[in-house]
């Protein structure tokens, strides 16, 4: 995932046999590219966060109770928003059918215990439930109805030559113009970004991605009006998030459909889901259609420069798995035609294994 600073991740919590790999990668996903030091202003966190202060600046109203639904009661802040990821995670690996199917259910809450949330597993699956099975009012349909699903799609940028201050200039260009956002702290990537998509869909012919929110942005239903949602995109600069993902996206489809490709026509934009939103009129849901001449001049920035190809820098990564890792740097110089690997791991004891 990527945070203001275009490059932040966090390593989620899983019960899935793979966890310890996982977690290796997620915290590779941090800084694989160098010479990208996280501004003092601009603290590594997760996208999750509480945000007491937009809370308590809202007018006082009159209601029975400010936690009756499930989603309203859960707790904030960055833990529980990697715990809904990784359900989410895993019900879209099995087509988000939460609804109808019993074994799904039962599993959710075994996967709430083991995880540590027992306590709050009844009001879990009656969230995602209606998660999984409300229509989205951006793609007219629910998360069970999408055509094809992809959770957690990886994928390389070259960055070289990338500046923030373009990419802050284009996303204030098209995206939402005209509206105030924090600027993105000045500095200049250097080899290969890369970032992990919540939910890459395709449906009715068209892609887009998904991404999930748990932030809360009020106590009540109401309070996930497009403005609250719109003031979230920008105030967390999700925009930039959007733009970099999309951006992976549209030269994906490019490289896979060739010729045939038409942004316009297969790229659906990306879709911001802030669950707590569920129960509101818009569903918690916020949709920004593709800037297509937003992804065209990213894509110009990002063009390949560097000799050293993006699958050998992912040799080099699961290298470091198999190695069991301690402390590995992963360090591109000289334009990017030198990649240098250095960890503190026991090693490789099977040289078959090695690069």
């Amino acid at each position: 995932r990527f945070s203001l600073c275009l490059c932040a991740s966090v390593v989620k919590n899983s019960d899935d046999p793979m966890a310890t790999r996982s977690e290796i990668i997620a915290t590779l996903r941090t800084f694989i590219v160098t010479e990208l030091m996280q501004h003092p202003s601009y603290p590594l966190r997760d996208d999750e966060p509480i945000e007491p202060a937009a809370i308590e600046a809202r007018p006082a109203v009159a209601m029975t109770s400010p936690a009756q639904q499930p989603w309203h009661r859960f707790p904030r802040g960055a833990f529980a928003g990697n715990f809904l990821h990784d359900q989410l995670e895993w019900l879209a690996s099995e087509g988000f059918a939460l609804e109808h199917s019993e074994p799904l259910q039962a599993a959710l809450l075994r996967r709430c215990e083991r995880q540590g949330w027992g306590a709050q597993a009844d009001d879990v699956l009656a969230w995602l439930r209606a998660v999984c099975s409300t229509p989205l009012p951006a793609l007219g349909s629910p998360l069970a109805g999408l055509d094809r699903c992809i959770p957690e799609m990886e994928f390389w940028l070259p960055s070289d030559g990338l500046r923030a201050r373009v990419v802050d200039h284009l996303c204030r260009q098209h995206v939402l113009p005209g509206r105030p956002r924090p600027a993105l702290p000045e500095r200049q990537l250097r080899g290969m970004l890369m970032g992990f998509a919540d939910l890459v869909f395709e449906h009715d012919g068209r892609c887009g991605v998904l991404d999930y929110k748990s932030n809360a942005l009020g106590v009540r239903d109401s309070d996930y009006t497009p403005a609250a949602m719109e003031a979230a995109m920008l105030e967390h600069r999700y925009d930039v998030q959007a733009a970099l993902y999309l951006l992976a996206l549209h030269r994906l489809l490019r490289q896979r459909l060739g010729a045939a490709y038409r942004p316009a026509t297969h790229l659906h934009g990306a879709v911001y889901l802030f669950l707590r939103g569920v129960g509101s009129a818009t569903v918690g849901c916020f949709h920004l259609p593709a800037p297509v001449a937003l992804i065209e001049a990213l894509c110009e920035s990002v063009a390949d420069r560097s000799p050293i190809p993006a699958p050998a820098v992912r040799e080099i990564v699961e290298n470091l798995v198999h190695a069991g890792f301690r402390d590995a740097l992963v360090t591109v110089l000289a334009g990017g035609t030198v990649l240098r690997v250095s960890d503190h791991g026991p090693g490789i004891a099977d040289p078959a294994r090695a690069l």
